[in-house]
C-alpha cells in the first residue's frame, strides 16, 4: 500500500513552484489550504497549477498549448512509476499526485470535457447547460481534492461535493459576470437572458439593470442552496484542521456570494472580493468552533 504521505515528502522540491501559482491567482484558494501538511497542500496546489494552465489556455484561445498540456497528462497519467525532478512538466506532477491518492482519473476527463466547451466558445444555452458546465471544471475539483484530504474515495459524497463545486462556480461566473462578457465570454444562460429582456449591452454597462439583478438573483439563489451540501462534505472527515480548510474555502466564498446580496445583485459597480481582514475572522471564527489552537 503507498503511503501518500511519504511519496509525496520525497518530491515536494518539485512542488513547490505550484504555491506561487495559487499565491498569484486564488488568494481564497491558498488561504483555505495552505496551512495543511505540506504533502497534502502542495499535492492541491499541483493540481490547481494544471487546471489554472489548462484554463488559462482554453480561455486564451490557445490551442496549442491546450493540447500540449492535455498529451502530457494522458501519457503521465498511463505511466505506472512515474519519477519527478525539476525538469518534470506540470502535467507529470499532477499524475505523480494523481497516482500516489489513487484519485479517479474520469475526474480529469470530465475537467478537461469542459475546458474543451470554452475553447470551442461554444454557449450556454439552458440553467441544466449551466450547471453541467460548473459540474465539469468545479464539481469535479471537489472529488479530486476530497481524495487528498481524507485519504478516502469521494464516491459516498460524490453528489454532495458535486454540489458544492457548482456553488463555487456560479458565485465566480456572479462575481466576473462584466470582466468575462468584455471578453466575449457569456457563461449566463441564453433563455434565461431573453425571458428578462438583458441584452449584451446589460453585461458590460456601468450600471446593473433591474432585468439583470433578477437574472443574477436567481443564479445566486441556485448557489446558495448548493452551499447547504456542504455540511455532508465535512460529516465523513474526522481531522480537525482538514474540516476547518475544507469548510474554510467553502465560507469565503460564500462570503463573496453573501456581499454580492448585500450589494442588491449589483455586480457592475465593481468586483466583488473578501477583504483579507474578513477572511481573518473568519478562519478565526472556524478557529474556535473546532476548537483548535493557532
Amino acid at each position: 500500500m503507498i503511503n501518500p504521505q511519504f511519496e509525496i515528502e520525497s518530491v515536494l522540491p518539485y512542488l513547490k513552484s505550484s504555491q506561487t501559482v495559487i499565491q498569484n491567482n486564488s488568494s481564497s484558494f491558498y488561504f483555505a489550504f495552505s496551512n495543511l501538511p505540506e504533502y497534502q497542500a502542495f499535492s492541491i496546489f499541483v493540481i490547481y497549477d494544471y487546471l489554472r494552465q489548462l484554463d488559462d489556455a482554453a480561455d486564451n484561445y490557445d490551442v496549442a498549448t491546450f493540447n500540449t498540456l492535455i498529451q502530457d497528462w494522458q501519457l503521465a497519467s498511463k505511466t505506472d512509476q512515474l519519477h519527478l525532478d525539476m525538469s518534470s512538466s506540470i502535467a507529470q506532477k499532477a499524475a505523480f499526485v494523481f497516482n500516489t491518492f489513487e484519485i479517479d482519473k474520469s475526474e480529469m476527463s470530465n475537467m478537461i470535457a469542459g475546458q474543451k466547451f470554452d475553447l470551442q466558445k461554444n454557449s450556454i444555452s439552458t440553467i441544466a447547460d449551466l450547471r453541467h458546465y460548473c459540474y465539469q471544471v468545479a464539481g469535479t475539483v471537489g472529488c479530486m481534492i476530497y481524495r487528498i484530504l481524507s485519504g478516502k474515495s469521494a464516491s459516498a459524497i460524490r453528489p454532495h461535493l458535486i454540489k458544492v463545486g457548482e456553488a463555487m462556480q456560479l458565485t465566480n461566473i456572479l462575481r466576473d459576470i462584466k470582466e468575462d462578457s468584455l471578453a466575449g465570454k457569456i457563461y449566463l444562460p441564453k433563455d434565461l437572458l431573453e425571458q428578462n429582456n438583458v441584452s449584451k449591452a446589460d453585461l458590460v454597462s456601468l450600471e446593473t439593470s433591474h432585468s439583470l439583478k433578477i437574472v443574477v438573483k436567481e443564479i445566486a439563489q441556485i448557489a446558495k442552496i448548493n452551499y447547504d451540501h456542504g455540511i455532508f462534505c465535512l460529516a465523513p472527515l474526522t481531522d480537525k484542521k482538514i474540516k476547518l480548510s475544507l469548510e474554510l474555502a467553502m465560507v469565503t466564498y460564500q462570503a463573496i456570494l453573501q456581499q454580492i446580496e448585500e450589494n442588491n445583485f449589483d455586480v457592475m459597480s465593481g468586483r466583488v472580493i473578501v477583504s483579507q481582514e474578513k477572511k481573518i475572522a473568519i478562519y478565526h471564527t472556524l478557529l474556535r468552533q473546532y476548537d483548535i489552537e493557532k
